[in-house]
């Protein structure tokens, strides 16, 4: 069994991770990058953060190695997911129109369900 070199954190690194590690607010891969840092700067070994954590050894060495760079900072995802879009003012027009008429099936508001059938 290989034996991995502790993960070495500072005073305010370890307070900022545990913080993130407790957090119900911050995104699920955030607290779960935390979790891993700590877990190894506290000793675990890479088989058992695999167990704690339901990860690989190789996202294990993936973040690791990223923290090791550039701390805190290294933890942030590196694609962010597609940016959000605005619709267009042909989109915004049709909508405006669709709202200021009856729902085509003949009730008196516009609801999820009858959007569903338009």
């Amino acid at each position: 069994m290989p034996r991995y070199e502790l993960l070495q954190l500072n005073e305010s690194q370890r307070e900022e991770l545990t913080r993130w590690a407790h957090s119900r607010t911050l995104p699920a891969g955030d607290v779960f990058r935390a979790k891993l840092i700590l877990s190894l700067a506290d000793g675990m070994t890479y088989e058992q953060v695999v167990s704690a954590l339901g990860t690989t050894k190789p996202t294990i060495a993936r973040w690791k190695a990223r923290f090791e760079q550039a701390g805190i900072a290294g933890l942030e995802p590196r694609h962010k997911g597609s940016q959000p879009r605005s619709a267009t003012p042909a989109v915004q027009a049709r909508v405006i129109r669709r709202v200021q008429q009856r729902p085509p099936d003949g009730s008196t508001h516009w609801s999820a369900e009858n959007l569903r059938h338009t």
